[in-house]
């Protein structure tokens, strides 16, 4: 792409004039998927550029705030060019380093076991500690939880063999239950980069007080994260709020535009368990969806239907079902046929 041709001519004209060297990093909010992989790599190789606080603080913001979703892709290449203890101390006092730092320590933590960074990265328990007591003198807010989120991760998938283990994980583990609020997580299932976690949180905690909140964004802008929260809360109103949504994506045309088969899926295959006619019919119309994906789910639901509530209408579909064309959704129709006594000959 033309970011890294630029690359090329700054790394090459920076060689009479290394000032020009600096230009680089001014190229990363331009940069898009794996062209913020290979600027990474050439200003890491840009000789002389991070050896400088100053540039080693330029790489670690720029490269934070403009990953592009390539964050996992440069996570080592950003972890081996700075003083990583230093910048933990920085974030203390610099908002812009905290909210980098914590999108490496993040990637570092949560990445540790798949990558085997932990392994490789030097003074890694002195990092460590350096990042508890981060986390330890941090004012109580969602920031927080995200740091901890990531320890506590960490201490249960990431570490091989450390035989401070189930120290460590009691003092996080503590040291989150005293931290821990609803309050904090509340305003942050309004903010697009924070309600990933958010919504987890949501789930993990069973933070009851919050599912109006998630019934609230649900009928906003539903997606699979919301559609997961309710599902598990199974709560009687969390259920109709995803079949109050199921019109929304019933539509094929619809769904195809908007990319949201997955979510009609998740939303048809969690009607079951509701048990109400609304329920029982939109699950006859996913049995007869063009989509294989929206009929398997259609059969799931309905294996976890009450008997008393699968009409003849339903029974019929299913008899069809099973003898689908797609042998997934062919498999789910037998088992629904099984449960609820239906001869398919």
């Amino acid at each position: 792409e033309f970011t890294l041709y630029c690359a090329h001519v700054l790394r090459r004209e920076g060689e009479r004039d290394p000032r020009l060297h600096r230009h680089l990093f001014d190229l990363l909010p331009t940069a898009r998927g794996w062209g913020v992989v290979r600027l990474v790599e050439q200003i890491v190789a840009t000789e002389g550029l991070i050896r400088s606080v100053d540039g080693q603080r330029e790489l670690l913001i720029r490269a934070m705030e403009n990953h592009d979703g390539m964050l996992m892709h440069i996570t080592w290449s950003v972890t081996e060019s700075i003083d990583l203890e230093r910048f933990i101390r920085e974030a203390r006092v610099d908002e812009r380093v905290e909210i980098a730092m914590t999108k490496l320590m993040d990637a570092l933590l949560l990445g540790a076991d798949e990558a085997g960074w932990w392994a490789d990265l030097e003074r890694r328990e002195e990092i460590y500690a350096a990042w508890v007591e981060f986390a330890e003198s941090h004012e109580a807010d969602f920031r927080l939880l995200r740091i901890l989120y990531s320890l506590r991760f960490f201490l249960r998938h990431g570490v091989p063999e450390w035989e401070r283990l189930d120290e460590e994980r009691a003092r996080i583990d503590a040291l989150w239950a005293r931290r821990y609020s609803d309050e904090l997580v509340r305003p942050a299932l309004q903010v697009a980069r924070d309600r990933w976690l958010a919504l987890r949180l949501v789930l993990e905690e069973r933070a009851h007080d919050l599912l109006p909140d998630v019934r609230r964004l649900h009928a906003q802008s539903p997606d699979s994260r919301t559609i997961e929260v309710l599902a598990g809360s199974a709560g009687e109103e969390d259920l109709q709020a995803l079949l109050d949504s199921a019109p929304g994506y019933r539509d094929p045309e619809v769904r195809s535009q908007s990319g949201k088969t997955w979510e009609y899926g998740l939303v048809v295959r969690e009607l079951g368990r509701h048990g109400t006619p609304e329920a029982v019919r939109e699950i006859t119309i996913a049995l007869g969806d063009d989509d294989p994906y929206i009929r398997r789910a259609g059969c799931s639901a309905a294996a976890t239907l009450s008997s008393d509530y699968v009409t003849e209408r339903l029974r019929e579909l299913l008899r069809e079902r099973v003898a689908d064309a797609d042998g997934d959704v062919a498999e789910e129709a037998r088992k629904a046929a099984r449960v609820h006594g239906i001869n398919t000959g």
